[in-house]
């Protein structure tokens, strides 16, 4: 039954996400932002069992940087906010590491978030910013599947034994393959359909896939992390079968911003 669910899950949501990809601007930046406010507040939750949190105001203002869609603008307000979540939490009564690791967490969380989105609409990136986002998204779905089911069939080694015991080097393994030739077939296939497609690197593709293999199982160790620390089992259980939005946006949030530059200098050099 969790793996249905799982499943139907995926089968429902990755249709709203590519569209919202698709569309661009103010519907993608909406999505990024909820995606966001969303992830805040489970990891507020999980922090401190409860959202009446003083920061609350400053989560709920960070989503305006994916909606201004003015870059050097966005960045600054983007610090701006999280200079003052970081002064906001340090000043509660609560125990210091505590309150460090989520002021920490956050700005970790939003900036995986900003990049997901400057990644569609950088103007820099030209007509290849919408394959390259759908790059991003289908190296972390692909490597997160593959893993999970290259771990079940013939996980044997614990990949990190006192963080996650049920990640295996055998699931990161299938996690890598996959994340490599399911994007590649996407680009192959899409440049046959799609303008966008057509002038995309397949050496550009295969350097974020690897890339991907080694970055996406440290942003889900990450998030394991904290949630041995905090002592919790799921982020939230706002998707069936997958538990919050946290946990399945986890990989993807430490991936971003180095699929972001190295897709950015890939295109600068190719000038």
């Amino acid at each position: 039954m969790p793996l249905l669910l799982r499943v139907l899950s995926a089968v429902l949501l990755i249709p709203v996400v590519l569209a919202t990809l698709y569309k661009g601007g103010l519907w993608y930046g909406i999505l990024v932002a909820a995606i966001y406010v969303v992830c805040a507040l489970e990891l507020t939750h999980m922090v401190f069992k409860t959202l009446k949190h003083r920061s609350m105001s400053y989560i709920l203002l960070a989503p305006l940087p994916f909606l201004l869609q003015i870059p050097v603008f966005s960045y600054a307000l983007l610090f701006v906010v999280f200079f003052f979540v970081f002064v906001s939490v340090l000043s509660q009564k609560a125990q210091l590491m505590e309150e460090i690791v989520y002021a920490f967490s956050l700005i970790y969380l939003a900036l995986g978030c900003y990049f997901i989105y400057v990644q569609r609409v950088d103007p820099f990136l030209g007509d290849e910013a919408l394959m390259l986002s759908v790059v991003l998204f289908s190296i972390a779905w692909s490597n997160d599947s593959c893993a999970y089911f290259a771990g079940r069939l013939w996980g044997k080694r614990s990949l990190a034994k006192h963080i996650s015991p049920k990640k295996t080097w055998e699931g990161a393994l299938g996690g890598a393959v996959g994340g490599l030739f399911l994007p590649l077939l996407i680009v192959i296939i899409g440049r046959s359909v799609l303008p966008e497609a057509a002038n995309l690197s397949l050496t550009l593709v295969t350097l974020l896939a690897l890339l991907g293999a080694l970055v996406l199982p440290l942003g889900d160790l990450i998030e394991s992390s904290l949630k041995r620390v905090f002592r919790v089992k799921d982020s939230g259980k706002l998707i069936p079968g997958h538990g919050g939005v946290f946990d399945r946006m986890d990989s993807l949030i430490a991936f971003a911003p180095i699929a972001y530059i190295v897709s950015r200098l890939y295109v600068m050099a190719s000038f």
